[in-house]
This record gives C-alpha cells, structure tokens and sequence, in this order.
C-alpha cells in the first residue's frame, strides 16, 4: 500500500511538470514580461529635450520629425497631446492632427482613451490596448510604452505589437505534453496494480 501511494504522487508530480513550464514561460504567466522596452528611442528623445542649444519650438520639431522617421523594427513611434490629439506617428497617416478619443471608430477611440488616461495618471505608464490601422480589417494586440512630457502636455509613445501566437504554441504544446504524461503515469500506475496483486 505504500509503495502504491508513492506511485501515485509521482504520477500527479509527473503530469503537473508540464503545467510548471508553461507558467514560467515569458509572455504566459506575465504578458508584460515578454516585451523589452525599447530603451534606444526613449534616450533619442530625451537627449533632445536636455539640449540646451534648441529653444522648445526647435526641440518640438526635432522630436517630430524623429518620429516621422522609418523604424527598422516592428516599434511605432507617435505623439498625442492630454486631449488626445495625435500630433505625430512614425508613418503618413490620415489620423494625424485629430483627436482620436472621440473618433467614429470604437477601436481607435477606445485605444486612445486608455493611452490619455494612463498619461494623466503616471509620467510614464505600460498600456495595453487594441488598435486597427486606417482600413485594415484585422485588430491587433499592442502595448505602448509612454512618457509624459509636462512642459508641453504631449506624450511620446513607443508601441509593439503583442507576440500573441508564440504563447498560445507554448501553451498549446503543453497541453498535450500534460495529457501525454498522464496517460503514460496512469498506465504504469495501473500495470504497477496489476503486477502487485
């Protein structure tokens, strides 16, 4: 009896391994984990507010046209004022110079609302939110990383999109993984019955 007792919590030890891999897999125990700050572009912009050679308009300028710039990567850069207007973003867009908190599009207006009110809440703030290009069909997962900056009431915002199917793989592959090592556990454990008899 006791060594059958000892059979079985190996078998519910064995079957919980899977589970414990994919909880500490980034991205599944803690979405905000995955995503690395994109730390470059935030030292960009804050060399230019500290240059002490540019008056405001000079460094409003210069920020913008950083912004306006192409990123290599899948960040996009923009910037929106405390109401809500998107003053800048990293490529042509007709949503530039409108306030986006009140837009015809729930998607867009919603996005923005949690963009403004994380900006008023904290300096700098993580928002995750969903987001539809102009005409595009599909909605996207994003996460901006913001920054407030309070002489001007505008916000700088580096946003990625979220690696959404690299975590439902893993947590698929789990899955079958726990399924596969209980089934395997309880058949040895119902042999190991049969052959103690």
């Amino acid at each position: 009896m006791y060594k059958q007792t000892l059979w079985l919590v190996a078998v519910i030890f064995a079957g919980f391994i899977p589970a414990a891999i994919c909880l500490s897999m980034p991205g599944f125990s803690n979405p905000s984990d995955s995503f690395v700050k994109p730390i470059a572009v935030f030292e960009q912009v804050d060399a230019i507010l500290a240059d002490k050679t540019l008056s405001q308009e000079q460094k409003k300028a210069k920020i913008i046209h950083f912004i306006s710039q192409p990123v290599k990567n899948d960040t996009t850069l923009f910037m929106y004022d405390l109401h809500g207007k998107l003053l800048s973003y990293s490529h042509p867009s007709p949503l530039i110079g409108r306030v986006l908190t009140s837009h015809a599009d729930p998607i867009v207006a919603r996005a923005f609302q949690e963009l403004v009110r994380s900006a008023n809440a904290s300096t700098e703030a993580t928002v995750h939110y969903h987001w539809k290009e102009h005409n595009a069909r599909s909605i996207v997962d994003n996460v901006a990383y913001i920054r407030r900056i309070d002489h001007w009431n505008w916000v700088f915002a580096a946003s990625v999109s979220k690696p959404v199917q690299n975590v439902s793989h893993w947590f698929g592959f789990t899955f079958l993984a726990f399924i596969l090592i209980l089934f395997l556990s309880l058949s040895g454990f119902r042999y190991y019955q049969r052959t103690c008899r």
